[in-house]
């Protein structure tokens, strides 16, 4: 049976009802967030959908972090007089230097102390290097520090107040090139070898076996081919684009997803709209999410899925007859 939600939030005279439904894959690399905050006075709601790749850790830290960091940027917001777009891109920015600077802060002084003017000392170093790291990464706290820097995760996050919605997006894939052939990503929360300077936590933590499963290369084995390509990090950011939207009567819904949606064939965001409409018109449909679910597994997507229809009424079938 698919996970499912509904929660109510009636912000004045503006409500919004948010289903979600997911379907993990044997990876189960998606996560999504729901948070409601009162700061100021305002009652504002924070939504988000977390793509990960390369494993669950990106994805999971941010879905956990990224909410309570924009609703704590808020709270000291007014002092400043921020706007919430900028506030939302500073707060990405945030989190995801919580990711990839602890990694240099924790074995950066480690490997750049490891040092022999001996004979062979390239191969005494290296083997020392490796030594003092899987050691370190024996510590349960480390290793988990350096999955969430090793992995990436993309984020899709919806801002909704009494009078505005504010969207902010890292990484949509049908957007950019790739970088060195490989990524096709320009922004990503986590993915720190494309952010570092130095190649060495990428070789000797990012290339220790604790961080795979069994039989599974190593991102120094997959990625050393490409160091020399490293010249001008990082490649990429968490910066987010940002889309701003001033609520209406006319507003009806919003539907936001993983790329498990997006990236099947002959899926467009005109199919994800009539599906949603037909189950927001559709009195004997509970969950629009979860309808929009059963239509897309018809197409037996490959990836994880996460949908979320975020109904912009009080009365979600009156807004359908407002829109017809």
């Amino acid at each position: 049976m698919l996970p499912s939600s509904a929660d109510h939030l009636d912000n004045n005279d503006q409500a919004v009802l948010v289903y979600s439904s997911k379907r993990p894959n044997e990876k189960n690399e998606d996560r999504d967030s729901d948070d409601t905050f009162f700061v100021h006075g305002a009652l504002f709601r924070i939504v988000g959908v977390y793509d990960g790749h390369g494993g669950p850790w990106t994805s999971e830290h941010i879905s956990r972090a990224l909410p309570g960091a924009i609703q704590e940027n808020i709270q000291h917001a007014a002092a400043v007089s921020l706007s919430i777009p900028n506030i939302l891109a500073s707060s990405f920015e945030q989190v995801d230097r919580s990711i990839v600077e602890p990694v240099e802060t924790i074995f950066t002084p480690v490997l750049s102390g490891i040092r022999y003017n001996l004979p062979f000392t390239r191969r005494r170093n290296d083997t020392a290097k490796k030594a003092v790291i899987e050691q370190m990464l024996q510590d349960q706290t480390q290793l988990e520090t350096a999955l969430r820097a090793k992995s990436g995760s993309t984020a899709l996050v919806a801002y909704i107040d009494r009078t505005d919605i504010h969207v902010a997006n890292v990484g949509d894939c049908r957007a950019g090139g790739r970088l060195f052939g490989m990524m096709p990503l320009t922004r990503s929360f986590g993915d720190s070898f494309y952010k570092y300077q130095s190649t060495d936590i990428t070789q000797y933590v990012f290339g220790n076996a604790r961080l795979y499963k069994k039989d599974h290369l190593s991102y120094h084995e997959t990625m050393s081919p490409y160091y020399p390509l490293l010249e001008s990090p990082p490649y990429l950011t968490a910066t987010p684009e940002i889309v701003s939207h001033r609520r209406s009567p006319n507003d009806v819904f919003m539907v936001m997803a993983s790329d498990g949606v997006w990236a099947i064939k002959g899926v467009t965001n005109e199919w994800v709209v009539n599906k949603t409409m037909e189950a927001l018109s559709n009195a004997s449909v509970d969950d629009p999410s979860r309808y929009v679910m059963e239509e897309v597994k018809k197409w037996e997507p490959g990836d994880d899925v996460t949908i979320k229809v975020v109904v912009l009424s009080s009365n979600r079938f009156d807004a359908i007859k407002i829109r017809g």
